[in-house]
């Protein structure tokens, strides 16, 4: 009787674990931003498991919007509420307005940032709307955009970092481009998805004003732009790591 209960728990407790996936692949399919925001959410955090990464949402072209979103989903098993399994995921996707037109679902081990370590479980692209998408881009930012570079959570903007003081990368090849003055490379930043390189590269073009630099026409135009960009950046100061507003850093670097 013992064993027919644990295997009944077993049972239960996997197919609530693909209802939970299941969950989340239909409203991926349904292709509603709103929709899918609201789901997830509701995930609830466990006390059992590390927490996830946070959910960054950013309008990185007008009407545009890139999520990354971390789910955590706690399988218990037959020994008790405390005792499980802790599954993360990770879903990058891109959406027009309200309308989804490129997904990624990811399993994945926590904190683990290099996307070439997750499986990947379900896919969807328009191509038709993401070849518009791309043509959009480079009329605006002037240059061509490659699919790889969004969805990447991994850059850091601040300096000495952690209880080892550590620059970011980016930080430490800040100061080679700005002491060569590589204007390319500060515009290839300045003009990423990424808003912790945006903001690197801003700074680099600062800079060079500040020692003389006058901008040309396309470097002035992408500039003046910066101050409409909604959505949340990382950050870190010290010891401490943050998750600030991209138009509160752009003060500060003015400032």
């Amino acid at each position: 009787m013992k064993i027919t209960l644990l295997l009944l728990f077993a049972l239960f407790s996997n197919t609530l674990f693909a209802q939970t996936l299941k969950e989340i692949n239909e409203s991926l399919e349904k292709k509603d931003l709103s929709q899918f925001k609201h789901l997830i959410e509701n995930f609830k955090p466990s006390d059992y498991c590390a927490a996830p990464d946070e959910i960054t949402n950013r309008e990185i072209l007008r009407t545009y919007h890139e999520v990354v979103a971390n789910i955590l989903i706690f399988v218990p098993t037959s020994k008790g509420k405390t005792s499980g399994h802790c599954n993360y995921y990770q879903i990058n996707l891109l959406a027009k307005n309200n309308r989804i037109i490129k997904y990624d679902l990811y399993s994945k081990k926590p904190r683990d940032p290099k996307i070439e370590n997750y499986k990947l479980l379900n896919h969807y692209s328009n191509d038709g709307e993401i070849k518009t998408f791309q043509e959009i881009y480079e009329k605006t930012f002037y240059r061509k955009l490659k699919l790889n570079e969004l969805f990447d959570n991994s850059v850091t903007y601040g300096e000495h970092c952690g209880f080892a003081g550590i620059n970011p990368a980016e930080r430490d090849l800040l100061e080679l481009y700005i002491n060569s003055k590589n204007r390319e490379q500060l515009f290839y930043w300045l003009t990423s998805p990424n808003f912790e390189k945006k903001l690197y590269g801003y700074e680099g073009f600062r800079s060079l004003i500040n020692k003389g630099y006058k901008l040309n026409e396309k470097e002035n135009t992408i500039i003046s732009g910066l101050e409409y960009f909604k959505g949340r950046v990382n950050t870190c100061r010290g010891c401490i790591f943050m998750s600030e507003n991209f138009s509160e850093i752009l003060k500060q670097i003015n400032e």
